[in-house]
């Protein structure tokens, strides 16, 4: 018998069965009613690294507006240039540096998709948009065979140095809205803080916020007068 032959209140138990299956995404093939279903679900809640942002942008095109409003949660990995830890203190600025620009590159990318999506259902306040999860790490951890007082005092500064967009001048990171974001929040394991107007800067872009969640409540406290600014 065809799918297409099965009453409706069939279709419907055998599609609840199907996306409650740990692996479904090859079942999307079956037909266009199981491609819905399946990737209704297996698009909710999206890993996406910042080195995936190309192929992120392609399967979720503005031809795919299905796809893009059936993402509740989107975590959003960003990996810092591997750490050469610095022996000195101009090593440890051209580092920072580096951490910025990586920084800033993941963010304006991923910002410039999202906002070429269609956000007027959330808007509208029909649909209730996609919770963004923002994690950055290092690729590795510091080397400790390098114990000197020197050395690991540099090191704790890279890692205590909070992330800032780059402060050139002449270019300047300016952020796409992105109306689709209503919830912002931040991996309890984040290696470097973000910096009060960095955070700002980001929070700001997400036009239709609301709810923040941050790590830690003197985040919140020392962003508190800069949001929405």
């Amino acid at each position: 018998m065809a799918w297409t032959a099965l009453p409706p209140e069939l279709q419907a138990m055998v599609l609840s069965r199907v996306t409650n299956r740990a692996r479904i995404g090859s079942l999307a093939t079956v037909c266009r009613e199981w491609q819905v279903a399946i990737e209704r679900k297996t698009f909710r809640s999206l890993k996406v690294a910042a080195t995936e942002l190309e192929s992120f942008a392609q399967i979720l095109n503005n031809r795919q507006p299905r796809r893009q409003s059936s993402i509740k949660v989107l975590h959003f990995h960003i990996v810092l240039p591997e750490c050469e830890w610095p022996g000195s203190r101009a090593r440890l600025i051209e580092q920072s540096e580096r951490n910025q620009v990586a920084f800033a590159d993941a963010i304006s990318k991923l910002f410039g998709i999202l906002h070429t999506w269609d956000a007027s259902a959330v808007t509208q306040g029909i649909a209730h948009g996609m919770k963004l999860e923002l994690d950055i790490t290092f690729p590795s951890d510091p080397d400790e065979s390098d114990d000197s007082d020197d050395s690991d005092y540099l090191k704790r500064r890279v890692r205590s140095s909070p992330l800032s967009f780059p402060s050139d001048p002449g270019r300047p990171c300016i952020l796409k809205a992105v109306p689709v974001v209503t919830k912002f929040s931040t991996d309890r394991d984040l290696c470097l803080d973000l910096h009060h107007r960095t955070l700002a800067t980001i929070l700001g872009s997400c036009t239709n916020l609301k709810h923040l969640g941050l790590r830690s409540a003197a985040w919140l406290l020392s962003t508190s007068g800069d949001v929405g600014k």
